[in-house]
């Protein structure tokens, strides 16, 4: 199957945190994993980790005041930091 696929699980513990999880797949391979964090409802972070052919290429990273955009070595792209002051 060469069909794109997205998976979701959701762990929450007793403080109003729940973690988010979606891996998204195409031809049973890894694309993306985005990982988000709320408290009570509230978005508090995300994570992106992005994959080809099995290898992680970058991440971008936002939190409520900043942003982060690394990669990791030997990826040919650069890090990007975007802070909201």
């Amino acid at each position: 199957d060469n069909g794109i696929h997205a998976f979701t699980t959701v762990t929450t513990n007793r403080t109003g945190l729940a973690e988010t999880r979606n891996v998204f797949t195409r031809a049973g391979q890894i694309n993306l994993v985005r990982t988000t964090q709320t408290i009570n409802g509230i978005v508090q972070g995300r994570v992106h980790l992005f994959y080809h052919d099995g290898r992680l290429l970058p991440d971008y990273t936002a939190m409520q005041a900043s942003s982060v955009f690394t990669t990791e070595d030997g990826c040919p792209h650069n890090e990007i930091h975007d802070d909201a002051a």
